[in-house]
């Protein structure tokens, strides 16, 4: 299975970071899908590093390099090419199962990469956990 995930550059709150981790934890042998960024993409890497479940990690980095994080791959991950952010999201989007999303916001806003990626996958029809700054979650 192929897990999408997509979050704020500021990073998770505790309480975002322990629902996720849970969400996770539902799921055998997965490969988890992220964009590389500072913030939620690096945590979320560092997250699924620790689980015997998780088969491997694809990183859809973008070309702005002032958003990119540090992530250290393993033989079994990949690093895709660097695309624009939204092409990035729509591949990550389109490649995966479900969505994760952690956003800054606990409601929807227009110039977010994180908010833009959950419209993208409900247009497609996917589906999406939103996993609110609160920890609580909101979708499918």
């Amino acid at each position: 299975m192929h897990i999408g995930f997509t979050g704020t550059h500021h990073g998770m709150t505790p309480a975002q970071s322990d629902t996720v981790r849970t969400l996770l934890d539902d799921h055998t042998l997965f490969t988890m899908h992220h964009g590389g960024c500072l913030g939620a993409d690096t945590e979320v890497h560092y997250m699924v590093r620790i689980t015997q479940r998780c088969l491997g990690i694809v990183v859809h980095p973008c070309n702005i390099k002032a958003m990119q994080g540090s992530v250290r791959l393993r033989p079994n991950d990949i690093r895709l090419f660097e695309k624009n952010p939204l092409h990035r999201n729509m591949d990550i989007v389109d490649v995966s199962a479900f969505l994760i999303a952690a956003p800054k916001q606990d409601h929807m806003v227009t110039r977010s990469g994180t908010w833009g990626t959950v419209r993208y996958a409900q247009k497609q029809g996917k589906l999406i956990h939103i996993v609110l700054p609160s920890g609580a979650m909101v979708g499918d």
